[in-house]
């Protein structure tokens, strides 16, 4: 059974996108150059950082202390694991935004 191809999502379908959201025809543009990105953006990504690095921290800690081996303590890894994930996606999201706020791209 052959399995149907699937494209890559173009250029042009992730402006669409990020046109249709409002994302690209609210971001500001002036006094703004070209590759650069605000501070709040900066700000956002390191706190999100910091996030993924605790609960990596917490998941890390119950996984090697046999103390931890309980169903509290699996309930709390859980949340940190559902809360590790949250952050890489927003990490990810910023970061594909960001990239096509420094390559400059104006859907007209």
């Amino acid at each position: 059974m052959d399995l149907p191809s699937v494209r890559p999502a173009t250029l042009r379908e992730i402006q669409l996108h990020y046109n249709y959201t409002g994302k690209l025809a609210n971001r500001p543009s002036i006094g703004a150059s070209p590759g650069t990105v605000d501070t709040k953006t900066v700000v956002f990504l390191i706190v999100c950082s910091f996030i993924v690095l605790e609960n990596l921290t917490v998941l890390v800690a119950i996984w090697r202390n046999h103390r931890f081996h309980n169903r509290m303590y699996f309930f709390i890894a859980n949340l940190a694991m559902c809360d590790l994930l949250a952050g890489v996606a927003y990490l990810r999201h910023v970061n594909a935004a960001c990239e096509i706020q420094i390559a400059d791209i104006h859907v007209r």
